[in-house]
């Protein structure tokens, strides 16, 4: 009887060790897959706005051009850099992943500030 008292016991145990487990994997799993994606999403969005612009500078002839050419041609440098680094986002192991994710969050954010800032100076 104490036997399969102990049995169900450590039993109960390692089916709880095991959820909490499966739960942590879960939640993990789920922030990286949201990650990955709103990162995928603003990537996107930051292509799309690189585009615009670069349509709107074939229609300007003024003299800046070129030098919001040069811009425009390094915020897109900028963006394939961070497109290559989504694609190491999305295959590292858990410690290189969220070493990576704080790259990933400054790189798209300085994108969008410098996107910006040229789409600013374009319209002045």
């Amino acid at each position: 009887m104490e036997g399969t008292r102990s049995f169900r016991r450590v039993a109960a145990l390692v089916l709880a060790v095991l959820v909490l487990g499966c739960t942590s994997n879960r939640r993990t799993t789920t922030e990286r897959t949201e990650f990955e994606n709103s990162s995928a999403r603003r990537l996107e969005a930051a292509r799309q706005g690189l585009d615009s612009l670069a349509q709107e500078l074939r229609i300007r002839s003024d003299t800046a051009r070129v030098d919001l050419r040069q811009e425009l041609d390094s915020l897109s440098v900028a963006r394939d850099v961070a497109a290559r680094k989504l694609d190491t986002l999305k295959t590292a192991e858990s410690q290189r992943w969220q070493e990576i994710k704080g790259e990933m969050s400054g790189l798209l954010s300085a994108i969008e500030t410098r996107t910006d800032s040229l789409r600013a100076r374009m319209h002045r």
